[in-house]
């Protein structure tokens, strides 16, 4: 059985907001004609921040109450539900600190269209994940402070199919360029597109000039959040192909490697089995990024066009023309496999 995570952490572990627009000043051009002088004028008055919707009063917050709260060391907005107040440990007067259920949506989309839901970890502990289907699973619960809540007693709005749930749309219009630094977070989707040009994962291709005979599937966005050794999260972006729609005809799909678990299995009892007879056994482990990525298509496969995820701007007017192992694929699992066996042999 695999171990519960630590049902307290100490804030949701958020992606840097993305950078600010540099602001340049320019240059007075040069005229021989004479200039005239300005008239001086009363600068107007400065516009004050507008009022929050939903205001946190210094009174204490109820168990149920909605929030948002602040995590200025991640320049993180994100929502949550009042489980209870922490037991003061000396404090000083006026801090106190919540235990939250954090909620957090998959979604990319327009803050408004976003869709909610209580976070929960996934089984073994590695990942969390949003559903409100999930109860059965321990839930996300984090530690907020009554000075880093932003907005607090508002409601959230049941979306169709009951889902998930919407910020009232007042919140989305005061938040959506953020407070005070903080914003809600994004996925790295430019990270893993960058990736996929670097290793020349496929060939732009205008879609007038891929023949018709080659099926075109679209690709998709897969967002996660990976739960790292520290207590924070890591953001995640992986563009997969609708393995569905591939023609699976022809296609070698069986692999001969061992599976990850079974291997981790043996790694356990072998460490096991060290650590009663007294040797001391370090094991080292590496990550390959993109793994799949690195694995070339064999050039008799037929070819592939892929169609790229709708948020991209070559979306409706280039195909890719895949080149690699790209996940979702049914052969590739077996294409890395006989790539990564090639790699080896060629080292002796």
């Amino acid at each position: 059985m695999t171990e519960s995570p630590p049902n307290t952490l100490t804030s949701p572990s958020p992606l840097p907001p993305a950078d600010l627009p540099a602001v340049h000043a320019t240059d007075p051009s040069l005229s021989s004609q004479p200039t005239q002088q300005p008239i001086l004028e009363s600068a107007p008055p400065a516009t004050p921040p507008l009022a929050s919707p939903f205001p946190v009063t210094p009174a204490l917050l109820q168990p149920g109450t909605m929030v948002i709260g602040r995590s200025p060391e991640h320049s993180l907005l994100w929502v949550g539900e009042i489980l209870g107040v922490l037991p003061s440990d000396g404090a000083a007067e006026g801090d106190v600190w919540y235990e939250v259920h954090a909620w957090g949506s998959h979604q990319q989309c327009a803050l408004f269209r976003r869709q909610w839901a209580p976070g929960y970890y996934s089984l073994g502990g590695g990942y969390v994940s949003y559903n409100k289907r999930a109860s059965k699973r321990a839930a996300e619960i984090v530690e907020l402070s009554h000075g880093q809540i932003a907005a607090a007693g508002f409601e959230m709005e049941r979306s169709r199919g009951n889902r998930g749930s919407h910020l009232p749309p007042s919140l989305c219009s005061h938040f959506a360029s953020g407070s005070d630094g903080c914003h809600f977070y994004e996925y790295p989707d430019q990270k893993e597109d960058q990736g996929w040009i670097d290793l020349e994962v496929f060939i732009r291709t205008p879609i007038s000039q891929v023949p018709r005979n080659v099926p075109h599937v679209p690709l998709l966005r897969v967002h996660t959040e990976k739960l790292q050794d520290d207590g924070t999260r890591k953001f995640k972006t992986r563009t997969v192909i609708n393995g569905k729609q591939v023609p699976r005809e022809g296609l070698s799909v069986a692999t001969r490697l061992c599976p990850p678990k079974a291997v981790r299995i043996v790694l356990q009892i072998a460490l096991d089995a060290c650590k009663r007879r007294g040797v001391d056994l370090s094991l080292q482990r590496a990550d390959v990024v993109q793994a799949y990525l690195q694995a070339p298509l064999p050039p008799d496969r037929p070819p592939l066009a892929a169609i790229s995820p709708s948020d991209h701007p070559d979306h409706g007017q280039f195909l890719w023309v895949l080149r690699k192992a790209v996940y979702g694929l049914p052969d590739a699992g077996k294409v890395f496999e006989d790539f990564l066996t090639s790699v080896l042999r060629s080292f002796g």
